[in-house]
């Protein structure tokens, strides 16, 4: 499907170049395309700020599941009766 709408669009817009990767077919593509749309467009100083926040956010995310994560492992969960009691937990 998703190489006949690449088709459709290339009929329709022949002088358009497509490069059509993965994140696993090539991990930096999404870096450089990134930086390069952040470079290209109007809102340049918008762009960049949320970009440059983005690693930020993150780490907050990560330290906020480690410590839930934590928490969790401290339960006493071998303790629980009900199956339907510990799946709820988890």
């Amino acid at each position: 499907m998703v190489a006949d709408l690449l088709e459709e669009y290339r009929s329709r817009a022949p002088t358009s170049r497509l490069n059509l990767s993965t994140r696993n077919s090539n991990p930096t593509k999404a870096d450089d395309l990134t930086t390069t749309c952040a470079n290209n467009t109007a809102g340049k100083s918008k762009s960049t700020g949320f970009i440059n926040a983005v690693p930020a956010k993150f780490d907050s995310i990560t330290k906020l599941g480690n410590a839930e994560l934590a928490a969790i492992k401290k339960l006493p969960l071998d303790a629980i009766q009900s199956n339907d009691s510990g799946q709820s937990v988890l």
